[in-house]
This record gives C-alpha cells, sequence and structure tokens, in this order.
C-alpha cells in the first residue's frame, strides 16, 4: 500500500483535477488511519479539507467528518470525536448509504464505551447493527424476488408448451381424418369399377380396408394414450405449482411473524431501558439482559436457518462433499451445545466407537447436526440425558440423536419435515422455534445422497437419525 501511495503522490504536482485530488487524499488518509499512523493521517486529512474548503463536494464532506472522527478516537479526543461523527451522520443522511451509517455508529459506540458511557454505546451498536441487518435483508428479498420470478416463468412456459403440444395434435387429427376420408373415397370407386366382374378384387378390397381402418383405430388408442398421459403431467405440473405457493406461502408466514417476534421484544426491553433507567441498577436486570440473549440468540439462528433453506430453494446451495470423521464433527457440536445443556441440567452423552469417514458437505452436516441437538436439549426434562451414538448400516454411516423429552404423538410425526404443514411445539423451558429447522436438515441430508427418519411416542422421548455414505476410495477419490 506504501509502494502505490508513493507512485501516486509523483503526480500531484501535474495532477489538476480537484475531485481526484480529494478522492486521493482521502484514500490515503484511510489508509494510515487504519495503521493508526496518526501524524501521517492528520498531515494528509488537513490537505483533503484544503480541497473541500476551495470546492464544496457534499459527497467527500461527509467522508472529511467521519475521518476526523476516527482521527480524534486515535488521539484519544473522544468529545471531538463524537462531535465529528455527528456531523457525519447529518451529511450522511443526505447520501441514503446504510454501510456508511452502519461504520460511523460502530465508531461511535467504541468512543462511548472508551468514555465509560455503556448505555450510550450500547445504543450507538444497536442502530450499527439496524443498519447491517438492513443490508441483509436486502439479499434476502433478492433472494425472493428471483425465486418469484423463476416460478412464472416455469409456470409461463409449460403453459404454452401444452398449448402448442395441444393445436399440433389438433392439426394432425384433422390431417389423418382428411387422408382417411380421401382414401375411403378411392376404394368405393375403385370397388363400383370392379364391384360387376372381379369379386375376387372385391374381397381383397375388403381385407385391406378392414386393415386400414385397424391401423386408424390402433393410431386413435396411442393419441388417447398420449393424450392422457399429457393429462397427468399437466396435474403433477399443477401439483408442483400448488406446492412452491404453498412453500412460498409459509416462507413469507416466517419471515413475517417468527422472525419479527425477537425484535418486538429487544425493542420492547431497549424501550423499557430507556424510559426506565433505574432498572439497570435493580436485581432484575440480570434476568432481562439473559431474556435479551436469549431472544437475541434464537433470532440469529432462525436467521441463519432461513437463509441457508432460501439458497437451498434457489439452487444456490451446492453441496461440496469431501472425506471427514463423522464422530469428530460430533464432538465439537456437543461442546458447543454443552453449556446449554448444563443450564438444563442435561447430560450429552456420546457413545465413542472406530468407524471409517464418511463422503459429504460438512457444512450441512454441521447444520443437521446442530439442529438435531438443539432440540433435544430443548424437549428433555432437567435432570435427563441426551444419547448420541453411531452404527454402520451396508454402505451407510447412521446417527442417532435420543432424548428423554416430552415426545411425539403420531399426529405430530405426520407434520415433520413438510414446509406445509404447521408444527411449532414450546420446550419444556417454554423455548419457541419456527419449525423450519427438520426441514433444513431433510433437504440437506438427502442432498447428501442420505436419509432421515424420526421414532418416538408421547412422554418417552424421541429418536432422530439420519444416515450419510462411507467414503469410498475406488468411488470418491476420483
Amino acid at each position: 500500500g506504501e509502494r502505490y501511495i508513493a507512485e501516486a503522490k509523483k503526480y500531484i504536482p501535474v495532477y489538476d483535477h480537484p475531485y481526484e485530488f480529494a478522492e486521493l487524499y482521502s484514500s490515503i488518509t484511510e489508509f494510515y488511519l487504519e495503521k493508526e499512523t496518526v501524524d501521517s493521517a492528520g498531515k494528509y486529512l488537513d490537505l483533503f479539507e484544503q480541497v473541500l474548503k476551495q470546492h464544496n463536494y457534499v459527497v467527500l464532506n461527509a467522508y472529511l467528518y467521519q475521518q476526523k472522527g476516527f482521527l480524534s478516537f486515535f488521539k484519544q479526543d473522544y468529545k471531538e470525536c463524537l462531535k465529528f461523527l455527528d456531523q457525519s451522520i447529518q451529511r450522511f443522511r443526505d447520501l441514503q448509504s446504510p454501510e456508511s451509517f452502519a461504520i460511523t455508529y460502530a465508531k461511535k459506540a467504541e468512543a462511548y464505551a472508551a468514555m465509560h458511557r455503556y448505555h450510550e454505546a450500547y445504543e450507538a451498536q444497536q442502530l450499527s447493527n439496524a443498519y447491517l441487518d438492513s443490508l441483509k435483508y436486502g439479499v434476502v428479498a433478492s433472494m425472493l424476488s428471483k425465486m418469484e420470478q423463476d416460478r412464472m416463468h416455469e409456470q409461463e412456459w409449460k403453459e404454452n408448451r401444452f398449448e402448442t403440444a395441444l393445436a399440433t395434435q389438433q392439426m394432425e387429427n384433422t390431417n389423418i381424418r382428411i387422408r382417411a376420408n380421401l382414401r375411403t373415397a378411392i376404394i368405393a370407386i375403385v370397388l363400383l369399377l370392379l364391384l360387376v366382374g372381379i369379386t375376387v378384387y372385391f374381397l381383397l378390397s375388403i381385407r385391406k380396408k378392414n386393415a386400414v381402418l385397424e391401423s386408424h383405430n390402433q393410431l386413435i388408442k396411442d393419441q388417447k394414450n398420449l393424450l392422457e398421459r399429457n393429462i397427468e403431467k399437466l396435474q403433477l405440473s399443477e401439483e408442483e405449482l400448488r406446492e412452491l405457493n404453498a412453500t412460498k406461502d409459509r416462507f413469507f408466514s416466517i419471515i413475517a411473524h417468527d422472525l419479527r417476534n425477537p425484535f418486538n421484544t429487544i425493542i420492547g426491553f431497549s424501550e423499557l431501558f430507556i424510559k426506565e433507567p433505574d432498572l439497570l441498577k435493580s436485581k432484575d436486570v440480570m434476568l432481562i439482559i439473559e431474556n435479551l440473549n436469549k431472544t437475541a440468540n434464537y433470532g440469529f439462528s432462525l436467521l441463519q436457518n432461513l437463509l441457508e433453506w432460501s439458497l437451498s430453494q434457489t439452487g444456490a446451495l451446492i453441496p461440496k462433499p469431501e472425506r471427514f470423521s463423522l464422530a469428530e464433527t460430533l464432538e465439537k457440536q456437543i461442546s458447543v451445545f454443552r453449556p446449554l445443556s448444563r443450564n438444563k441440567d442435561i447430560a450429552l452423552e456420546l457413545i465413542k466407537k472406530s468407524f471409517p469417514p464418511v463422503f459429504a458437505d460438512v457444512n450441512m452436516v454441521n447444520t443437521v447436526i446442530r439442529n438435531l441437538i438443539h432440540n433435544a436439549v430443548k424437549f428433555s426434562y432437567s435432570g435427563g440425558m441426551v444419547k448420541i451414538e453411531l452404527h454402520q448400516k451396508d454402505r451407510h454411516l447412521v446417527t442417532c440423536i435420543e432424548d428423554e423429552g416430552i415426545g411425539i404423538s403420531d399426529k405430530e410425526l405426520t407434520k415433520l419435515f413438510s414446509i406445509n404443514r404447521q408444527f411449532k411445539k414450546p420446550g419444556t423451558n417454554n423455548e419457541t422455534g419456527s419449525g423450519l429447522g427438520l426441514i433444513l436438515c431433510k433437504e440437506f441430508i438427502e442432498k447428501n445422497n442420505g436419509e432421515i427418519w424420526v421414532e418416538g411416542r408421547e412422554r418417552t422421548g424421541c429418536k432422530f437419525s439420519f444416515s450419510l455414505p462411507l467414503f469410498n476410495e475406488a468411488v470418491h477419490a476420483r
């Protein structure tokens, strides 16, 4: 970076474009700020400001005050830092730049924290996170729009294809009838001419006519069968379209309801702190913070599942299988869930045995394991146990995750793994969920050439199992 800056400096004396000068000085200032080289950053920030005093570039003025705030932060002059950052935010409002807002509010949060003004630091960080979330929501909205466009294009293509096929079929039927009528007329004329003296020829002609009729009957039967098959295909297409519509409606329902609830909770608590700041000194503050943390973790988990599921539906999420140890992967995920299980006094036990490696996408498998262990802990009673074990079946390795929790009814079993059927059930500590995790598990396991199933009864716990193919040197090493 320093080498390119030195090259750029050579052209400054002969370059006569003020806006480009300002951008160059801003870029050099940003470089030295990232290296925390305060003196050099201050030098080029002064040059940047001199250009803007001569030429009022509105866009660059916002970045000037932002960099002034950053420089004051490194000089530990936090009051000046906050003043300049506020001026920067006022100018960024005209530019409508969520990314710039997120960066500026994040630096304000650092300045407030350095001044031990933690409440204001928390509010600034929340604003930064909100602007970052708005950028992420734009990605999700773009994906949903693409899904809807693809669905409409596919429906239009299928309808045009059916109409074209039907018109072609009708034209062929008309041509066949015309040819049949023409042949019949020719045969009738020939029969009339030869009827008087050629009895044998008459009989042969009758036989030929019968053969033609049989051929036509067979052709009509074939056309009827073809039409029936086309009708069946059309019915299947309609069923697929209904399923796609149901999937889209369920996806919007999750976004509109389940994803909104955790944010409502967080906003409600934060507004409560704003209106009644004395609550921060009360004994209940830790309970409120724990609820905020639980709600934020739930919202993050749901958003992660939604993003992975939407990528899977658009075909953007393609499995990248590799060889890995499923037992080691399970151990890593169990270590992540041990704090959660300890809070509910639930034991997590992995029965260790030596097994060959599997061949699958390790990230997808981690998502499946994470969702299944989370559900097992969620629906287990305090003092219970979640047992995880592996066993080999033919050329597959089967993972079983069994709990001693509230179990599941036969009616509820039919609703699992389906996006079209609403199934949500609170945990033993009233933990909430969206029902999307198991659907994601099924799609990921099937994408990796495996199967997933569940066994369970009410009040006796559940046992979720999934299989993955073992690594085959002769097949997978290529």
